[in-house]
């Protein structure tokens, strides 16, 4: 084991608590809760630094409920602007690198035909998407040493998700209504640690030099999909790997946005291309398909 030691913020939720089982198999890794931290608190996330000592900072910490964020701003801003750019600075002064995960949500979707790129113009439709456009930013105007990995509509069994909350509406209800006019590429929080795991030991980002492979890349697992066709996915997925989940086959119909009331405005496309980092940093993203039944055939 490397005795490299990194320290990972939010490391309960989808991505940090996949990040922290692969990195802690060869680093040593610290992974403050959030009972023992409060990372709203700045100076005591900057006393533990200086005592944790790391030489590298993952930061997958986030207010993520796009709806809740709505009604949060100020805890929203704190957590997803101005936490990022402190610990920008933290990592500037500690001369160390920053790894931030963001989200596809700084894009608006309007009229996007093809998936986006890492230099397209940011436009985020809510509250979410504005603080961790802004969160990005501070970390681009503080620091050099940095990846900032913005990704797509994150999953796993441990935590509220899409997954889990179409089961639960599917056990009282087995006539349900789904989005079929939002496109993205659904991401398996755990394929994305595997990714990111191998693009952070690629971009040279434990060594003091200034490194052409670090930047903002996109990160997600390959391909586009609707929430519906997705929903409908899983169902297909269930039934044919005879998971005892549903006791009958549901129906699910395909809506528009514009009839579904939403008290957060979100892109109807919002698809990454991982073409950036697949030549930077040689990461070759799997279908999400795949990826999906991957997890699936963990229940």
């Amino acid at each position: 084991m490397s005795d490299l030691r990194i320290v990972i913020f939010g490391a309960s939720g989808h991505i940090g608590y996949e990040v922290l089982r692969l990195f802690s198999k060869s680093y040593i890794v610290l992974a403050p809760s959030r009972i023992d931290l409060d990372l709203k608190i700045f100076d005591d996330v900057g006393t533990y630094l200086r005592i944790a000592k790391p030489d590298l900072i993952i930061n997958a910490a986030s207010f993520s409920d796009i709806d809740l964020a709505e009604n949060n701003v100020l805890d929203v801003r704190r957590l997803n602007s101005e936490f990022p750019g402190f610990l920008a600075m933290e990592a500037l002064n500690r001369k160390i690198g920053l790894v931030h995960f963001s989200s596809d949500q700084v894009f608006d979707g309007r009229g996007q035909r093809s998936p986006y790129q890492e230099d397209d113009m940011p436009n985020p439709l809510n509250v979410y998407g504005r603080s961790v456009l802004k969160g990005e930013s501070l970390i681009k105007n503080t620091l050099d040493r940095y990846l900032i990995f913005r990704t797509s509509r994150i999953y796993s069994l441990r935590r509220p998700c899409f997954i889990s909350k179409l089961l639960s509406i599917l056990g009282e209800y087995k006539d349900i209504n789904v989005l079929a006019d939002q496109y993205g590429s659904p991401t398996w929080a755990r394929s994305l640690a595997q990714m990111s795991y191998k693009a952070i030991i690629n971009s040279d980002i434990f060594n003091s030099s200034i490194s052409q492979k670090y930047g903002t890349y996109h990160l997600s697992d390959y391909g586009e999909v609707s929430w519906y066709d997705f929903a409908s996915a899983i169902i297909e997925i269930i039934e044919r790997k005879k998971i005892n989940l549903l006791n009958e086959k549901p129906t699910i119909r395909a809506i528009d946005s514009d009839v579904f009331v939403s008290p957060t405005k979100q892109p109807r496309y919002s698809v990454l291309s991982t073409s950036k980092i697949e030549k930077n940093l040689c990461i070759k993203p799997v279908f999400w398909k795949k990826q999906l039944e991957s997890c699936l055939s963990e229940i």
